[in-house]
């Protein structure tokens, strides 16, 4: 797409303008539509440049998160229901959260299924918008401080949400802190994430402020009183504070989560950028696309590579060895 076409489709009859500071509205779409965009299995929008835009990916995380508490504590409910009367959490909160629904098997085995899906397109948000704070870098657009915050906080996103995964390893009666803490790190990547992008984006509104005044708070008092509970608790037996204040707070960020992809906002120049990044992307697929039929760029392998090939597959051989071993000495 060119940039004459890219501004004609943006100008159409029926498509309302967009300026510096009134970017495309992310609020149209239908519940489960980012999913299956995401996946392939319906076009990325044309108000978003015919592209993915990484705000999909965002909104694609929050549907299927939702799935997955669906199903766990649907799960749970069904084939172990005990666990919502007698948990640890419910023992220090007073109340059940969402987490309890997937602390537990049966239900732990879907849920981490459904969690990869979540994974991947949690990273892939953190892929597409540094992709595209670095072209809004390159054509002017961010200042340095916007462009390292975006950055920044991408990659600790990324980290957090890999960390998370911790939670399906550590369960509540193995370990309350250490089954919390990796939850909390989320909590707060997430929050440097979403605020950054509101930042950088001119296109963020009064309404996108409004609910970062709710969600801000909140993400960084829920670790506050997650810990500080735990320490009343093995202190005194009691509960901290009432337990339908903290049931507020827990549910209310909980509810943030679908509610984000509401106030963030594209514009043109994002929408530019992906145009970009889409396009050289399918220049450099085309361009190579028949380099295995090529010979003259096909690598040959010589004596180093021959060498450490065998050094890989002996060590992986000798480490099988060992733990057959390991094992028939055990028995």
């Amino acid at each position: 797409m060119t940039q004459d076409s890219f501004e004609h489709e943006n100008t159409a009859p029926g498509r309302r303008a967009t300026s510096a500071t009134q970017g495309y509205d992310y609020t149209g779409i239908m519940p489960g539509r980012a999913t299956l965009e995401v996946m392939g299995l319906a076009p990325a929008s044309k108000q978003d440049g015919g592209v993915v835009q990484p705000e999909t990916y965002l909104t694609a995380a929050g549907e299927l998160l939702a799935l997955m508490f669906a199903v766990v504590w649907l799960v749970s409910l069904i084939f172990n229901p005990g666990v919502v009367h007698d948990n640890p959490i419910a023992a220090n909160l007073g109340y059940n959260n969402f987490c309890v629904g997937l602390d537990t098997q049966p239900a732990k085995s879907p849920g981490l299924i459904l969690f990869v899906a979540c994974y991947y397109v949690g990273i892939r948000y953190v892929i597409t918008n540094m992709q595209r704070s670095f072209e809004r870098r390159r054509n002017g657009k961010n200042t340095r401080m916007q462009f390292v915050g975006s950055v920044t906080t991408d990659l600790f996103w990324a980290i957090s949400f890999t960390v998370f995964s911790l939670v399906w390893v550590i369960n509540p009666w193995m370990s309350l802190r250490g089954h919390t803490a990796p939850f909390c790190f989320f909590i707060i990547c997430r929050w440097a994430t979403i605020f950054a992008r509101m930042l950088e984006s001119p296109a963020t509104t009064w309404r996108g402020w409004a609910w970062m005044c709710v969600y801000g708070p909140i993400s960084f008092i829920l670790p506050i009183y997650y810990f500080s509970s735990f320490s009343y608790h093995d202190a005194t037996g009691g509960i901290m504070i009432p337990y339908w204040v903290g049931m507020i707070l827990d549910y209310t960020w909980f509810a943030c989560l679908p509610l984000t992809g509401l106030f963030l906002h594209v514009d043109k120049d994002d929408i530019a950028a992906m145009v970009h990044i889409a396009g050289a992307a399918e220049a450099d697929r085309l361009e190579n696309q028949t380099s295995l039929l090529d010979e003259g760029d096909i690598p040959r392998c010589g004596p180093p590579h021959i060498v450490a090939g065998c050094a890989y597959y002996a060590l992986l051989l000798a480490a099988l060895v060992t733990i057959i071993w390991a094992g028939h000495v055990s028995i």
